[in-house]
């Protein structure tokens, strides 16, 4: 059985390509375009990783992000934050990552290795391979 992600991202190109990405290594995909969704979406499936955008409509990442890890049901699950707010802050990444709580955060633009690398991390492991079509 393949693991869930959830991809919460506002830009839909965004949220296609990663979607894919993560299709192609044999995750199940769950989407959502803003953070009330996110929520209706993580609660409803139990996500095996939420990877969340920080800018968001209707509510933003951060708090979604602390809602997940405040309720007993999700705060098990890995969240990794992919933003761009903060590439001109002067803050780095892990300052970033404790104050939304998250378990781990990379900046825009990202390198689809890198993202990769980090999920799988998270998750333990790599996913089970796609089953091979003909």
């Amino acid at each position: 059985m393949a693991r869930k992600i959830l991809i919460v991202e506002d830009t839909r190109n965004i949220r296609e390509i990663v979607g894919f990405l993560l299709k192609g290594r044999g995750y199940e995909v769950v989407e959502a375009a803003d953070g009330v969704e996110a929520l209706e979406k993580a609660f409803a499936v139990l996500p095996d990783l939420v990877l969340l955008d920080a800018m968001l409509p209707r509510k933003s990442g951060f708090e979604v992000c602390s809602e997940l890890k405040a309720d007993a049901r999700s705060k098990h699950i890995p969240i990794l934050m992919l933003t761009a707010v903060t590439r001109d802050t002067g803050k780095s990444d892990e300052y970033w990552k404790e104050k939304s709580k998250a378990d781990a955060f990379m900046s825009k633009p990202f390198k689809a290795a890198e993202l990769v690398e980090r999920v799988e991390q998270l998750l333990g492991g790599a996913a089970p391979a796609p089953p091979e079509t003909k």
